[in-house]
């Protein structure tokens, strides 16, 4: 075993302990109205986001962020309809692409001409830099976060239901 091994492994430890509270969770409550948007066809790229309120076979209602006044649209009259699927940060990702540049930042470092003296192996050079690039990513990614939306669609279904003749339901994925 080399001698350099040991404080890159502390680093890279040390690293991966200060990035663990930074990784994300959800915490949503099960029975919390769930948050929608919606796209209307004659503005397109304009979402009105707002918890969802009711949905009929030919209307969605919401209540907006910041109000609490319930606003319905015809179904016709949307483009598209998404829900929420939690604010989520960047920790992990940020992680990734600080350890690769750091990383590879590292080898160059231990490869270069102008390394004199002392110069660390290219695979410590690598390792130190990932490990500090690693912690650096994931404490800015975690200062990003973004709200993850899924598209979803008014279901109209047609049952029997028992004598009584024909039942017409309306389901919407929320």
């Amino acid at each position: 075993m080399r001698a350099d091994a040991g404080p890159s492994r502390s680093l890279l430890f040390a690293a991966l302990l200060a990035a663990a509270p930074l990784l994300p969770i959800d915490l949503h409550a099960q029975d919390e109205p769930k948050r929608i948007r919606v796209e209307l066809r004659t503005e397109p790229g304009h979402w009105l986001v707002g918890q969802a309120a009711a949905a009929t076979s030919d209307s969605v209602y919401l209540v907006p962020s910041r109000t609490r006044d319930t606003l319905g649209f015809a179904r016709n009259d949307l483009r598209r309809i998404e829900v929420s699927k939690g604010v989520h940060s960047r920790a992990g990702v940020g992680a990734l692409i600080g350890a690769g540049v750091l990383g590879a930042a590292g080898i160059a470092l231990t490869t270069s001409e102008e390394c004199e003296g002392y110069c660390p192996s290219p695979g410590t050079g690598f390792a130190v830099g990932a490990a500090a690039g690693a912690g650096l990513g994931a404490i800015i990614g975690a200062l990003i976060r973004q709200e993850q939306w899924q598209e979803t669609a008014l279901k109209v279904s047609v049952s029997r239901k028992g004598r009584r003749g024909v039942g017409v339901g309306v389901t919407v994925p929320f």
